[in-house]
């Protein structure tokens, strides 16, 4: 799941990448830039479960 906030027109935007177990409790939140990949953040999301 990826929610952004932006800023008004042009503004800053982040982007908040979560991994969830089953019942959709998080079990790790990285924040990164609006720019920044969504596949380069799967190792740091993965490495602040347990799962890891």
């Amino acid at each position: 799941m990826i929610t952004r906030w932006a800023g008004p027109r042009g503004g800053w935007v982040t982007k908040l990448h979560l991994g969830c177990e089953q019942g959709q409790k998080p079990l790790s939140i990285v924040l990164t830039a609006g720019q920044r990949g969504d596949s380069p953040q799967f190792i740091p999301v993965l490495a602040g479960t347990s799962a890891a």
